[in-house]
């Protein structure tokens, strides 16, 4: 060491000595700096303090070293939960298993999910969930939500609870805000799923042939009283709230209606012991619609526009998860139009009115008391209550009973001789023939000046047996006939097909109400041959000048059974063929077309 100071001493000055001793520790002080600047030992400083739970009536605070996450609970609790109610050991709740861990290790041991704040620890778990109530009005329906706060460990004991009227809590987290917005859009799916759980709902319809209640929630039928009860939550009723319904679609008229079960809807509460509602006998999974085949369903026109077209837009929309309570039963139709029931509900018709011998309760989830979908007009659908229009319930029908053509023949004009021979087949004219009244007194010769214009020519008079009746009106491409329910079967014929009415005497009106109206919305292409008085049976009945040929709408005025006397059941027609001519000669223009 005094070799180096002499040596200092020679080659230096004290002066230099100085500055130099300076520098260096100037040099030691920068390379010091570096050395801290690049590997942060504050990083190693002392480890946070244990994180500590505190419970008041309104936050829920989780404390820890560095930062606060608040779980923030509502202002106003229930009056029975105080903080004195608390158990001590919730009042006292700590997370031992996280004292002197890291930040990281921390965030690892604590998970925000659905609301709840666990601990990998034995200690008590703090869960919030959501409870929803439903309140009925008179005006609607109200879903209102709980929030509650149970503090339970691990083996499901609950060691307190804190119920509180308010939305969805908020997390707030100064290390990860990332688990806010998962709690809050997990909380938000959680009450949408519970909402569409409890959705119920009302909604009845008084309309100008029909009246009907869509009823979702808790609905119990009763045979005996004829009485479909809507359950709502509570324990008194609210008073009486009763609407009576005939589910038959020809409101408005008095004799048809009075061959029809009158049924009430009313409302009960859950809980009141003066009149509960009654017990569930059987619990029926799929939704139920109630309908009547009384009235005038006995005639082939009035089941097709008073029951089947409304009862298809009503119950197409199931997809066949539906069931079918009848009232007023009457098994012959059931079998007669059995392929259209079959193909709409997957399950046997239920005799609702049979079942009071046996005393049952049937239950359902969703009941349609009544057919939605009746139009003012025969044989159409009221598009402000059903989806579906004519033209689908055609193309169902074609479905259910395995029809071949969808469309019509589409005629082309031949060039030449040799391109007659080798055209497509005729079109297929249907005559419609009538044995007891409104018959074509002279239908041979229509057939046979049908066959001289090109026609292929089938007479028929349909019956019972529906679905051959469906498979010759199917098959043919024009159909002619005298008015009458048998013309009824148009709603078969393919699209784009001509139906030729012949309206007899006196019976413009409702040939134009029962066909003309509903052929457009059936696309099927429409002509009318009104007979004269020459072409009636009436003029061998009656003399020309005959308020019966003059004044035909006096009598309809006199009452609906003394017309269908008059014009209805005591004519027949012949029709002039040279006259009739051109209303064939037509049809085959519109297939060209």
């Amino acid at each position: 060491m005094m070799m180096y100071d002499s040596l200092l001493a020679r080659s230096f000055s004290k002066h230099e000595q100085k500055k130099l001793g300076t520098g260096a520790l100037v040099i030691c002080f920068l390379i010091f700096l570096s050395f801290c600047t690049i590997f942060k030992p504050q990083k190693w400083g002392p480890l946070p303090s244990p994180l500590d739970l505190r419970w008041s009536p309104q936050k829920l605070h989780i404390v820890n070293g560095t930062a606060t996450s608040l779980l923030q609970m509502p202002k106003k609790i229930n009056a029975e939960v105080a903080s004195n109610d608390i158990p001590a050991k919730v009042k006292n709740y700590t997370i031992s298993s996280m004292k002197n861990s890291t930040p990281n290790q921390t965030a690892g041991h604590k998970e925000a999910i659905n609301g709840e704040i666990r601990s990998s620890s034995q200690q008590p778990t703090l869960q919030t969930s959501v409870k929803q109530s439903t309140k009925t009005t008179t005006n609607g329906t109200i879903t209102t939500s709980k929030r509650e706060t149970h503090a339970t460990t691990n083996n499901g004991e609950e060691d307190g609870r804190i119920r509180t009227n308010v939305t969805t809590p908020i997390v707030k987290d100064a290390n990860n805000n990332n688990n806010s917005n998962q709690l809050r859009e997990e909380d938000a799916g959680q009450e949408k799923q519970s909402k569409k759980q409890s959705m119920v709902s009302v909604t009845c319809s008084r309309g100008e042939r029909s009246d009907f209640c869509d009823l979702i929630g808790d609905v119990r039928v009763d045979p005996i009283s004829a009485t479909v009860y809507y359950v709502v939550a509570g324990g008194r009723n609210s008073g009486n709230s009763t609407m009576s319904i005939k589910p038959y679609g020809r409101k408005g008229d008095e004799v048809a209606m009075g061959l029809v079960r009158e049924w009430s809807v009313k409302t009960v509460a859950q809980d009141d012991r003066d009149s509960p509602p009654p017990r569930c006998d059987r619990i029926h999974e799929p939704p139920g619609v109630i309908f009547s085949l009384g009235g005038f369903a006995g005639n082939h026109f009035h089941a097709f526009t008073d029951v089947l077209v409304p009862l298809f837009a009503t119950a197409r929309q199931f997809r066949g998860e539906v069931e079918f309570l009848v009232t007023d039963y009457q098994p012959w139709l059931v079998s007669k139009f059995g392929t259209i029931l079959q193909a709409l509900s997957k399950y046997n018709l239920v005799d609702i009115d049979k079942e009071q011998q046996s005393v049952k309760t049937h239950c359902f989830s969703r009941l349609i008391l009544g057919l939605k979908g009746r139009h003012k007009k025969e044989l159409n659908i009221n598009p402000s209550e059903s989806e579906y229009r004519m033209a689908d319930f055609k193309q169902f029908l074609r479905s259910a009973y395995s029809l071949k053509k969808a469309t019509a023949i589409k005629l082309r004009r031949a060039r030449d001789d040799d391109e007659k021979s080798t055209m497509m087949p005729p079109p297929r004219l249907l005559i419609i023939s009538r044995k007891r009244t409104r018959a074509f007194t002279n239908v041979n010769d229509v057939a046979r000046m049908a066959r001289k214009l090109g026609y292929q020519v089938t007479v028929a008079e349909p019956d019972r047996n529906i679905s051959k009746s469906a498979e010759i009106m199917n098959s043919c491409d024009v159909v002619m006939g005298v008015h009458g329910a048998g013309l009824t079967n148009v709603v078969f014929v393919p699209d784009g097909a001509v139906l030729i009415q012949v309206v007899p005497l006196g019976a413009d009106w409702v040939s134009k109400t029962y066909f003309r109206e509903p052929s457009e919305e059936m696309k099927v292409r429409y002509l009318e041959y009104k007979i004269r008085r020459e072409e009636s049976s009436l003029r061998e009945q009656y003399p020309p000048d005959d308020v019966v040929f003059t004044k035909p709408w006096s009598f309809a005025k006199q009452g609906w059974d003394l017309f269908k006397s008059i014009y209805l059941d005591n004519q027949n027609v012949k029709l002039d063929v040279r006259r009739f001519r051109p209303m064939l000669l037509k049809a085959l223009e519109l297939l060209h077309q």
